[in-house]
């Protein structure tokens, strides 16, 4: 299952590991709920706006 979230902005300043060590509210709920508690993945691509691709193992979210 794969959840992606795009825009066709400026896009973003820093990296994702950046990101998740700048400890935003939104970035920190994101990266707990859809990697910690769901076990899925986060990435982030930066490229003629920004993407966000969150992808789970559905049948570890059948588990959850």
């Amino acid at each position: 299952l794969v959840l992606r979230i795009s825009d066709n902005g400026k896009g973003l300043s820093s990296s994702l590991e950046t990101l998740l060590k700048s400890h935003t509210l939104g970035i920190q709920l994101i990266y707990t709920i859809a990697v910690k508690q769901l076990g899925g993945t986060l990435e982030c691509f930066n490229d003629k706006g920004v993407t966000w691709m969150i992808q789970f193992d559905y049948l570890s979210l059948a588990k959850a």
